[in-house]
């Protein structure tokens, strides 16, 4: 297994908006375990991914897909940065 766990911080009340387009953008992705999406409790404009594949290289195979293209050219604009991105060793699902 493979896994991920991102923090982004969006332009101010622009959570919400940056939390749909992620979810749209990852439905069915082949080697995908789960794709949890959250509002931070303190403050909604910080976004937590936590991603499980099978494997890294069906992340990787993910990014060409045009469904998550499409969902990153979406939600693109409205990231202020990227706050805290790590690759994860999962020891159980």
């Amino acid at each position: 297994m493979y896994g991920r766990v991102g923090k982004l911080t969006t332009k101010a009340g622009s959570g919400r908006e940056l939390a749909k387009v992620l979810v749209a953008g990852s439905q069915g992705l082949p080697g995908n375990r789960a794709y949890h999406v959250a509002l931070d409790g303190d403050n909604e404009d910080h976004v937590w991914i936590y991603e499980l594949w099978d494997n890294e290289q069906a992340h990787q195979a993910s990014l060409q897909l045009e469904s998550v293209i499409a969902a990153i050219g979406r939600g693109r604009p409205l990231i202020e940065r990227f706050a805290l991105t790590s690759a994860l060793k999962p020891v159980a699902n």
